[in-house]
């Protein structure tokens, strides 16, 4: 690996990685996002190779990611085959090759047609290293169907009854109260955390290794809500957050704290989920004379990383989709975040958090929230609180 030196903290985990592996085991690498997971899995997967140990190295990611893949592993000097997780037919795998499974927490889903899709060919191969900086985006039972990946054999039932304190609940659906098995909590943390470790999960912040790396403080900016709005029925939240959009575009103090952030740091992303929210932010930055390039879901996705690349270059403000630019990308050439709407998982949070505040980044960075008082965006942030506490407790050591 003559085009890049490891870190220490890189290098051990490699050296227990291909232990595992070499056991029959797997691993998943936890680096908090920017710590290199993409370098220490090349090296893991170069090595193996150069021993004649695997055949061929596949990696698996969504495909906005793959391009950067490519890249890495031409630095690397090793060769790599690609699948998106939205392929519609599943990879074809040997049992003598190393997948890498990039932003594992994608396929948490156990019912959803991508897992279904994966999981026959994934189980072909002994050899599989997971990434996540997020394994759990919100609540533990979405490391299941990775901890099946890892070797794990408790059951669906098990699980969600030791570590989801899984019980039948009621929800409201179209009128009607329905029965469902509730996962939604989290329970036995210190015996999930012993499991994640039996597992070969390797969780590393970004405070334990990079002590020189200046802070990333947060704001949360509350404005006046200009609409009394729709009042929320039970059973709506989904509905009614969707409703906001439009009083959020309405609402002239969401957008002067915007143009006044962007106007006192210029090296700013803006990260919003709706499309009819970005587009109204190129209207606004527009009128405030302010330069902007937007990434969305309808941005060519090999073109995304060499977009933010440009508009840094350029002194544009990037208007980005939660979407389109959570993950895998790298923006520190950027120290200010702006959020004018954010997502229900703390994962994303984070994810959308660590394209600035990375490997690399040399300025103090901020990340602002502009929140409208009176709606669902108090429940909202709570929500994330919480969420990111039963993140942080399953993290620590």
């Amino acid at each position: 690996m003559d085009a890049i030196t490891l870190k220490p903290y890189q290098q051990k985990t490699k050296e227990e990685t291909i232990t595992r592996l070499l056991r029959g085991e797997q691993a998943l690498i936890g680096y908090e996002m920017g710590l290199g997971k993409t370098f220490t899995s090349l090296s893991v997967g170069l090595e193996l190779l150069e021993s004649n140990r695997i055949a061929r190295i596949m990696v698996c990611a969504p495909a906005s990611l793959l391009p950067n893949w490519v890249e890495s592993a031409e630095r690397v000097g090793v060769c790599i085959c690609t699948h998106s997780y939205d392929c519609r037919t599943p990879p074809i795998i040997d049992e003598d090759y190393l997948i890498i499974l990039d932003e594992s927490q994608c396929i948490k889903n156990r019912q959803s047609a991508r897992w279904k899709r994966l999981r026959p060919a994934l189980l072909k191969t002994s050899f599989r290293i997971l990434l996540s900086g997020t394994p759990m985006p919100n609540k533990p039972v979405e490391l299941f169907t990775q901890l099946q990946l890892l070797g794990m054999k408790h059951s669906w039932t098990y699980f969600t009854t030791r570590f989801c304190d899984g019980h039948y609940s009621f929800i409201w659906v179209g009128g009607r109260r329905k029965k469902i098995w509730d996962t939604s909590g989290a329970s036995h943390i210190d015996e999930l955390k012993c499991l994640l470790w039996e597992r070969g999960v390797t969780f590393l912040s970004k405070e334990e290794v990079m002590t020189d790396l200046p802070p990333l403080k947060h704001y949360v900016h509350w404005v006046p809500r200009t609409s009394k709005g729709r009042k929320r029925q039970r059973g709506s939240v989904i509905e009614y957050a969707t409703t906001l959009v439009v009083e959020r575009i309405a609402n002239a103090h969401v957008w002067a704290k915007v143009v006044e952030l962007c106007k006192a740091e210029p090296r700013t992303i803006i990260f919003a989920k709706h499309v009819e929210i970005a587009n109204h932010l190129e209207t606004i930055t527009c009128a405030a004379h302010i330069e902007t390039t937007t990434i969305t879901g309808a941005s060519d996705v090999k073109r995304r990383q060499g977009m933010l690349n440009t508009a840094a270059r350029l002194g544009h403000v990037a208007i980005c989709s939660v979407g389109a630019v959570s993950t895998g990308f790298n923006a520190t050439q950027f120290t200010q975040l702006v959020f004018v709407e954010s997502s229900w998982s703390a994962g994303d949070r984070m994810q959308c958090e660590a394209r600035i505040h990375r490997i690399g980044q040399t300025h103090e960075c901020s990340a602002h929230y502009v929140f409208m008082k009176g709606t669902i965006d108090d429940r909202l942030w709570k929500t994330l609180l919480r969420k990111g506490t039963t993140i942080s407790n399953v993290h620590a050591r």
